[in-house]
């Protein structure tokens, strides 16, 4: 199995600021108290995509955070966002997995070291 890649077009959306608040934000040189920014991504590979409102298809996405996201034919490998709309969508590590992998990988690494340690001196 091969892919081509030869049209794929690489892109980042624009990243919100954390410390605007809807009150203040202006997205578009707009008044104060504006809606908040929308943010698309299509038929693209992105990197990271975060914003209050974030449009994704037809791409792949590294990590996506966002208030509310609408996705379509699009695999998210890191998702955090408070509501989901999608179809034909795949996110393969929430922050609960993520989480959990976390926990799981150091009490495995803590008991590792504390067996492997019996065998040297001084441990």
């Amino acid at each position: 199995m091969s892919i081509d890649l030869s049209a794929v077009e690489v892109t980042e959306a624009p990243v919100a600021d954390p410390d605007a608040t809807n009150a203040d934000a202006t997205p578009d040189g707009g008044q104060p108290g504006a809606p908040p920014s929308l943010s698309t991504v299509h038929d693209a590979v992105a990197i990271g995509v975060a914003g209050e409102r974030v449009e994704v298809s037809d791409s792949l996405v590294g990590a996506a955070a966002a208030g509310e996201m609408r996705a379509k034919d699009t695999l998210i490998l890191v998702c955090a966002a408070g509501e989901l709309h999608g179809e034909n969508v795949r996110v393969l590590v929430t922050p609960g997995l993520a989480v959990l992998i976390g926990a799981v990988s150091g009490l495995a690494l803590a008991v590792a070291g504390r067996l492997l340690g019996r065998g040297r001196p001084g441990g």
